[in-house]
């Protein structure tokens, strides 16, 4: 997580060093603003040091905003894009329901159990996961496997970190990717799940939703 302390030119600088001297073979960033990853990535390039190869930022069918300008710029300076929390601690996996957020049986859902900061869940939230139960349903699939699939999908995405307590879990979590969604289950997911940015300058360019976000690769 970025320290907001230590200047983005020592932390390039030494990626690169450690690179050079064969002690690490790539370098990313985790949990950092898209102005810092970009600050980076056009300083490594500059410099010709070594760039940065992923971002393992927070993203799933219940939190997208890195959609905004995280991805974007991901997609336009050659950083891939590796979520954590693809089924959202645990809510997207179709075992939670509206009386299980506190007390006994909200597991990782309590607030006292969520890091680094409690996720306070809203209507929106519900009707989401009432959407992903639905067209797990329809596909014979569980929601977990449906949630990991969207995410692995979308453009800029080559990866994602996933928990698993037991080889079965780990079987499933895999076998999502064998999934095809329909369009029509992609289009209703992303319509359910979509986060309109309500400030600027954000809320501008979500006036346009048939223009696809600027992904023109930089040539340095």
């Amino acid at each position: 997580m970025w320290d907001q302390l230590t200047d983005v030119d020592e932390v390039m600088a030494t990626f690169d060093a450690l690179v050079r001297s064969g002690k690490v073979r790539a370098v990313g960033l985790s949990n950092v603003p898209a102005w810092w990853a970009t600050k980076a990535q056009t300083l490594a390039h500059h410099r010709g040091w070594e760039p940065v190869a992923a971002l393992q930022l927070e993203y799933s069918l219940a939190e997208r905003t890195i959609e905004w300008e995280h991805l974007p710029a991901a997609l336009n300076l050659g950083m891939a894009v590796v979520p954590w929390s693809p089924l959202a601690n645990g809510f997207l996996t179709g075992k939670y329901h509206r009386r299980m957020t506190s007390g006994a049986g909200a597991g990782r859902l309590a607030p006292d159990r969520q890091w680094p900061v409690a996720v306070t869940l809203t209507q929106r939230h519900w009707r989401i996961l009432d959407t992903l139960n639905a067209i797990a349903a329809d596909v014979e699939r569980t929601p977990a496997q449906v949630a990991l699939n969207w995410v692995t999908t979308r453009p800029g995405i080559h990866g994602t970190l996933v928990g698993a307590t037991t080889v079965e879990q780990l079987d499933a979590n895999l076998d999502a990717l064998q999934l095809n969604l329909s369009a029509d289950h992609l289009s209703t997911l992303e319509a359910e799940s979509n986060s309109t940015p309500i400030m600027t300058p954000h809320s501008l360019f979500s006036r346009f939703p048939d223009r696809p976000p600027y992904v023109r690769r930089q040539q340095f």
